[in-house]
């Protein structure tokens, strides 16, 4: 990385970068925040931002490229740090492979058991979920390892698991959010198989989403995949409701815009400025009281109106 002059965070075995090649893959946006890692104990890569990941001696061979490096300029401890960078296969994004928890994880139980699973329900109580959504959801979660203190959210699609996300539940660790390998999130949407049908919201994270009963992406953007899928539920009614962030305002819209695509009644959550959408603190009856009172049909002259009420591009 320093012979590149590639700015970098250094953890055990791991080295964060920004992920030059970002752009090129959903939400096709630049990576800021360092959400490349690449491990050169395991010998890989991963993208928290993309979900982009593979061999680390393809991403490095393209790091290279990009930064004018050849190879062979490169002296003898440079190539024993990269070990494979020779190697000539392309990053694989989708493996057909299936998906598998994380080892050494366990399930979320309601009964009073380890002090640990108590530690695990009590969290996710506490962010708005039910008893019974917690018995039906499959909650997971690791006590060491690599995923240690995080709670894994499985995604099913037709009862089969093809997603997963492993939340730190302390908020101490320098990613929040860690994913599997060899897949991207923008595939799959969370709660597919036991949203409610008919109408249907569209939230940003995966509790919101369950406290309204509704799907959630699992960031602020919408890919074609993702919008298949909803398709696929079959709604007579789409709302989205998005954190409430400038971001998330701005990423309403054109998740709107692009659902509007595939169906005829969409409609938005706006909430008033300055205030903070999180369905999981405030429960149910008073989510259905904010999409009650808040929100709005999207039309062309509405999302107009909500560009210039805050300023949004």
């Amino acid at each position: 990385m320093d012979r590149c002059k590639i700015e970098y965070k250094e953890y055990p075995n791991t080295v964060q970068i920004c992920n030059p090649f970002a752009h090129k893959y959903p939400p096709y946006s630049e990576d800021t925040k360092f959400h490349l890692g690449l491990n050169y104990k395991k010998q890989v890569y991963h993208c928290f931002k993309t979900g982009i990941a593979g061999k680390l001696g393809a991403i490095i061979k393209s790091i290279l490229k990009v930064n004018n490096i050849h190879i062979e300029d490169l002296q003898l401890d440079d190539l024993e740090q990269l070990s494979d960078v020779k190697e000539e296969s392309k990053p694989e994004v989708n493996k057909e492979e299936k998906i598998k928890l994380p080892d050494n994880c366990y399930q979320v139980e309601l009964v009073n058991g380890s002090t640990t699973n108590n530690i695990f329900r009590e969290y996710l109580i506490s962010r708005g979920i039910t008893h019974q959504q917690i018995a039906i959801n499959k909650f997971y979660y690791c006590v060491s390892g690599y995923y240690a203190m995080r709670i894994i959210i499985p995604y099913y699609i037709k009862g089969q698991l093809v997603y997963w996300t492993a939340r730190d539940i302390t908020n101490t660790k320098p990613l929040k959010y860690l994913y599997p390998q060899n897949t991207v999130k923008t595939k799959f949407i969370y709660n597919y198989d036991n949203c409610s049908r008919g109408r249907v919201f569209v939230c940003e994270g995966q509790f919101n989403a369950l406290v309204v009963n509704g799907v959630a992406l699992g960031g602020k953007d919408l890919s074609l995949d993702q919008c298949k899928l909803i398709r696929e539920l079959l709604p007579n009614k789409v709302t989205v409701a998005l954190d409430q962030d400038i971001s998330g305002r701005q990423a309403t819209l054109k998740v709107c815009n692009l659902l509007s695509d595939y169906f005829e009644n969409v409609e938005y959550l706006e909430l008033p400025e300055s205030t903070r959408l999180d369905f999981s603190d405030i429960g149910y009856e008073k989510a259905i009281e904010w999409i009650k009172n808040y929100t709005k049909k999207y039309n062309r002259d509405n999302a107009l109106e909500s560009k210039v009420k805050f300023g949004l591009e």
